[in-house]
This record gives C-alpha cells, structure tokens and sequence, in this order.
C-alpha cells in the first residue's frame, strides 16, 4: 500500500489538547508566531520536541508539525512519548505516539503492537508494500515501508522446495527480476528442477544380485541388460524365466526386481514288458508320481505249462527316473489224458499224466483175451505205439 507522509497522514494518539497551542502565523520561519507565554506545560513539552526536530534539520514548520502528530481523541492511551531508536513493545499503551529522536521516524501504537508511519524529516518520500511469496503462495516475508526508488531485498533465509518424486529443486532467483521500488510489489521463488534419479535392483530368485542400475531417470522403464536370468534344475523339477516381480514399471522410486521362475515336474518313461520282453504299456510319468498299469498281463499257455500272472519283477516305487516293469507269472505243468484201449473191447484204463512223465501201462492180467478164430489164436503182444513221456494226449 502506498503511503505518503505529509500533515495529518500520520495519526498519532495524543493526551494534548493542541487546539489552543497559541496563534500560528504562516511565513518563512518555521517558529514564528508562536506564543510560548500562552502555553500549557503538556503544550510546552510538544513544542520543545519540535525544537530538537527543528535543530536537527527538519523542515516542517510548527503548524505542519502539530498536523502531523495531532491524534484522536478517545483512544485508551492518549500520550506522545520519545526516545532513541526505535519503541520497545512494552512501551506504551494502544494509541499512543512515539518519536523517535535520533532518526524522527514517527510510530503510533496499534493492537498488534508500534507501527512505523513515516519519517518526520521526509514528509514527501513515497513508501510501498513488497512481498515475497514461495512457489505455492505461502508469503515468506512481507516489508512495509519500502522507499520508493529503492531496490528491494529479502532478507530471510535462502527459500527452499521440498524434493518430490519426480525433481529435486534449488532456488533459482525471484520472478519477476528485482528492481527499484515504484509501486507495491510481489515477488515469487522460483526453482530450477532437476529430474530425480533412482537406483533400480535387478535380484535373482535366491536374492543374488544380477545387476544394479543407477541414475535412472524418474518416469523411465528400467530394462535388465544382460541375458535372462536361470535357476539350476532339482532332483524332481526345472524351472523356466517367467519375468520379473513386481512387474517392471516407470520409475518413481528406488526399486528392487525379483526374477520369477516358472516350474515344470520331470516326467520320465516307465515301461512294463511281457515276460518275453515285449511291450505292455509305457507312459510318461511324473517326478514322485506311483507307476500305474491298468489290466491284467497274460501269457499264452504251452504245451508244457499253463500261466497265470504273478506280479512284477519288482515292487513299484515312486518316479524318479526312467524305469522299466517285466510281467512274472506263475506256471502250472499242464496234465493230458492217456487211454489204453484193446481192439475189440473199447478202453481199458484212462488216466491224467504230466507232461514229461511216462504213462505207466496196464498190468497185462487187466488186458482181456482176444477170441480165437477158426485159423487164428490171439495172445498179447504191446502196445501200438511206444510208450514214451507224455507230450500230449493220446490212445495206446
């Protein structure tokens, strides 16, 4: 706010009566026409001041003088008071006026405390308001009184913005660029902004570290440089790059990657064999997994044995590795049935032997007698074919 110090601009709270400081006739000498034998000792004590005021140089005469300090009436502190340098705040009451008598700068108290209005012996010097505002509009710091013509300057700490994800800042300077005070002014921070640059951590799936990027700018896709990344094969399992967790994004922060891995059960080939060694069934099957074979093997019976399926050749484990399964069965040695017969008289004895074994053949007292004929007498003699070890069923 602009404000120019002149008469009765500047409202001091007084306890005078300055109406009646005596007749004051306007000319050249500041002092003229004053009537000291008419005044009051509250009135001879204002004027004694502005003798000091007038010994130091200042300009105003006696009737500008009284205009510029004349107060308000009704305020709860109604006294001028004066001192060296400037008032302390526990001097004085609300509306009281202060002059200070080494500079004549002029003060009167308010609510909030003594507030400077200006400066007796430069009653024409124009004063404004600057201010100084961060990024945000937050007011940094405010001077009043500021002359006009002068050149600003801030005099807080060096402002600073708070880093984001993105930038880092450092202040940069003030917008618009400082120059001679001509009107209230406002002044912002300005910050130069630098993008923000993260570390980003490629890990295997141990935690191992495979690679560390540095520098990397906030917004970018990160990229692992170097061939993908493996994980040793297990007794039971492989395991195949799958990508990364969490899955890979722009930058905003530090970020650790995890290489993800997708698993894969071995399979192996089980085999199961006929006794012969010919194939069954095979199948792949997985790591731990219990071997399975649906059905029954078989065996074609010979002419020696019959068969009947016993098991495998051994107990069935769980997969680890390729294995193969060979049919055992149990065998039975077939029996056929050998008759002795006598021509003429159908048969003689019929009975089961193994194969292998030699029938024996009826006792020759169990063989009945042929009938003689007219020519011919019949008496035993063997059997029609030689009696051997059974190889299948046959009549003798």
């Amino acid at each position: 706010m602009k404000r120019k110090i002149y008469l009765s601009f500047l409202a001091g709270f007084l306890a005078f009566s300055l109406a009646s400081c005596g007749t004051l006739i306007a000319n050249s000498d500041s002092t003229s026409g004053v009537n000291e034998s008419s005044m009051t000792p509250d009135q001879r004590a204002i004027y004694e001041i502005f003798l000091k005021y007038s010994a130091s140089g200042g300009n105003l005469t006696y009737e500008e003088w009284l205009d510029t300090i004349k107060g308000e009436s009704g305020k709860d502190g109604l006294s001028l008071l004066t001192g060296h340098g400037a008032p302390s705040e526990e001097k004085g009451k609300t509306g009281d006026s202060y002059i200070d008598l080494d500079s004549w700068d002029f003060y009167v108290k308010g609510t909030e405390g003594w507030a400077r209005q200006g400066n007796l012996k430069n009653p024409d010097v124009e004063v404004f308001t600057v201010k100084w505002l961060d990024y945000d509009g937050t007011t940094l710091e405010s001077d009043t009184n500021v002359e006009k013509g002068s050149t600003p300057a801030y005099g807080g700490v060096t402002p600073t913005r708070v880093n984001d994800s993105k930038y880092r800042y450092t202040f940069a300077g003030w917008s618009p660029e400082l120059e001679a005070v001509e009107s209230d002014q406002v002044y912002v921070a300005q910050y130069d902004s630098n993008a923000q640059t993260y570390t980003v951590t490629w890990k295997n799936y141990d935690g191992t570290v495979l690679e560390t990027d540095q520098n990397v700018d906030w917004g970018a896709i990160p990229t692992f440089d170097q061939a993908y990344p493996t994980r040793a094969e297990e007794e039971s399992c492989t395991y195949e790059f799958s990508g990364w967790s969490p899955t890979v994004s722009e930058v905003i922060a530090d970020q650790t990657y995890m290489a993800t891995y997708q698993k894969t059960t071995k399979t192996f080939l089980v085999k199961f064999l006929n006794e012969d060694g010919s194939l069954l069934y095979s199948s792949m099957m997985s790591y731990g997994s219990a071997p399975i074979y649906n059905g029954t093997p078989t065996k074609k019976a010979d002419a020696q044995y019959t068969y009947t399926f016993k098991g495998w050749d051994k107990d069935f484990e769980p997969v680890t590795s390729a294995a193969t399964y060979s049919a055992v069965y149990d065998k039975k040695v077939n029996q056929y049935t050998v008759t002795w017969t006598a021509s003429g008289y159908g048969t003689i004895m019929s009975e089961k032997v193994e194969y292998g074994k030699i029938p024996v053949a009826p006792e020759e007292s169990s063989i009945p007698a042929k009938s003689s004929t007219a020519t011919l007498d019949y008496s035993f003699y063997g059997w029609d074919k030689e009696i051997m070890a059974v190889r299948g069923g046959c009549h003798l």
